[in-house]
């Protein structure tokens, strides 16, 4: 049954606030990743709309909140997608960011101590103004992470990614993509959730284009 609720309100009426995931902490706590764009109207009705954040909270075994804390990036908006808690307690996050070059991978590492941001890293594909996205992470036994997402290197084109991490700074271990069969001129492959095994194996699920009106899962 329900042992425990926990609410977290957007800071104004307006303001856009969306969970995505929860992930359990090693010592029976627990951290909730969401959405978050805090948006303002004064007395004459004037809107300031704030930059997309990655909002992160932080609960004890009790539901009681340790610590929240919001991501920005200064490249600009930041779109979070889903995040996972390491043997250590630390916070992992994928999501995406805008840049000069359309948007890339995005992951982050926080503290879990106190939120506080440990390394950020971004990866943009080679397509000029491609679209590229994370979409989900998950920490190995050592600390490294594994972030899965979507990469543009030529037109028509879209590969999933994978990626390891380094946990101290988050630096590339290696990387390797995924493609699937060319298919009306187009092979748009879209990323899903990562999960590892007990032995370190990397199983992502993905989306493969077959032609404008069939898809397929591919493991």
């Amino acid at each position: 049954g329900l042992e425990l609720a926990v609410t977290e309100l957007a800071p104004t009426a307006q303001s856009v606030i969306g969970g995505l995931t929860v992930a359990p902490a090693p010592d029976g706590g627990f951290v909730t990743i969401a959405r978050l764009r805090e948006i303002t109207v004064d007395q004459e009705q004037n809107s300031t709309v704030g930059p997309r954040q990655i909002l992160v909270l932080a609960y004890d075994v009790e539901g009681a909140l340790r610590w929240r804390s919001e991501v920005g990036d200064m490249m600009g908006d930041l779109y979070a997608a889903s995040g996972d808690v390491d043997d250590a307690g630390d916070v992992l996050l994928v999501g995406s960011v805008d840049g000069p070059d359309g948007s890339a991978i995005w992951a982050g590492k926080l503290d879990g101590g106190d939120g506080g941001v440990l390394w950020t890293r971004a990866v943009d594909g080679t397509l000029e103004l491609g679209g590229d996205f994370g979409s989900s992470i998950a920490a190995t036994a050592s600390g490294d992470a594994i972030a899965v997402g979507q990469i543009r290197n030529a037109m028509n084109d879209a590969d999933v990614w994978i990626g390891q991490l380094a946990s101290a700074d988050g630096e590339l271990v290696w990387t390797t993509t995924w493609t699937g069969e060319l298919s009306d001129g187009y092979s748009v492959d879209a990323p899903g959730p990562v999960a590892l095994g007990p032995d370190g194996t990397i199983h992502v699920l993905a989306r493969e284009f077959v032609n404008t009106d069939i898809r397929s899962e591919e493991r």
